[in-house]
């Protein structure tokens, strides 16, 4: 990917034409993002210098999150499979998460699977879809309908896609041991799929994706276990979020809790090896997001570390796209689910 901006008339086209269909407040992030192209214009490639990585800046913590006791982790009677048989709702007892303290909790997911899975023995490449924050189990349907239109037609290989909620967790453990997503994940959910389902267990053919908290999830995952992952995509990640929606739910407010889930830590810490993982960004120019995506990114460039990252330079439909995973969907459907097809293409 080419990480240069591009010239400031092209930003300003690019922002103008979109101005129709934003609201008073993203017409002032879209000023900003023009000012940003002229100021951006006077610094010399490239774009981020070598050296020491730029300090990180996240942002001010919150307060307790009122709601985060109060989610639920299984909520089939939400569930729609747009008109598609093999997408199912699905659900299994977990002794891991033990969400509140309870011994046992039920976790709802859902499951697509591919055409010909029913009539064959043929084992498939598998991509987990991680739920944004306070999402329900059913979040995965943008991921679905357009990754069975692409498979329908021949676009891209067969594969099946398992999508969970995280709660308010942003996926990691929570100190207290109240709700341990993360061992959920890898100790309970992961084995009980590869078991059930016909999935070709390696890294090749095991991938991750996630929206939001879900990016955020997916990221980290894969940073912790690059023996497990062939790719992993953040769309719209929220790689700051726990700081201000649980962070003293999840980590007591202290640094020294949150590390071992920290994005930013593990990065730096644990770089994936050249060959291995491979890491893609989404942030549109309306999302929230793009603080977490453009520091990401950033630090990424900082340690050389490859990644494809795609924002409205690159991609110029993300002009004015907010916190939207069926907006990301609809515009790029194709190319997000490509990246990881490439890896287990034949």
């Amino acid at each position: 990917m080419n990480f240069t901006l591009p010239a400031p008339p092209l930003r300003i086209a690019l922002i103008l034409c979109s101005l129709h269909r934003m609201n008073p407040p993203r017409i002032l992030r879209a000023a900003a993002l023009c000012l940003l192209g002229f100021s951006a214009a006077l610094v010399p490639a490239p774009l981020f210098a070598a050296g020491a990585p730029t300090p990180i800046r996240p942002p001010a913590p919150r307060g307790p999150d009122p709601e985060f006791w109060s989610v639920r982790f299984n909520t089939p009677e939400k569930f729609d499979n747009r008109g598609i048989p093999s997408y199912r709702h699905a659900t299994m007892t977990s002794k891991k998460l033990r969400f509140a303290g309870e011994a046992e909790t039920e976790v709802g997911y859902t499951v697509y699977l591919p055409p010909g899975y029913e009539g064959s023995d043929e084992r498939y490449a598998i991509l987990y879809f991680l739920v944004g924050n306070g999402g329900t189990e059913n979040g995965s349907v943008p991921v679905v309908t357009k990754a069975h239109e692409l498979i329908v037609k021949g676009e891209i290989p067969p594969f099946i896609i398992v999508g969970i909620t995280g709660g308010r967790s942003f996926y990691g453990n929570q100190f207290e041991g109240k709700c341990q997503m993360q061992d959920f994940f890898f100790e309970e959910f992961l084995p009980h799929i590869e078991k059930n389902y016909r999935v070709k267990a390696d890294p090749r053919h095991r991938h991750i994706q996630g929206m939001s908290a879900g990016g955020n999830g997916a990221v980290v995952y894969a940073l912790q276990r690059p023996d497990l992952f062939g790719t992993a995509t953040a769309i719209a990640g929220a790689f700051f979020g726990i700081r201000v929606h649980a962070w003293t739910e999840m980590y007591n407010a202290s640094e020294n809790n949150y590390r071992p889930y920290d994005p930013f830590a593990l990065i730096a810490e644990r770089p994936p090896r050249s060959g291995t993982l491979r890491l893609a960004l989404w942030v549109g120019s309306a999302d929230g997001t793009i603080g977490d995506a453009t520091q990401f990114h950033r630090l990424l460039s900082e340690l050389s570390i490859a990644h494809e990252y795609n924002d409205w330079n690159s991609r110029p439909a993300l002009v004015g796209v907010p916190h939207s995973l069926p907006r990301y969907y609809e515009l790029y459907g194709k190319e997000i689910l490509e990246f990881h097809a490439a890896a287990f293409r034949d």
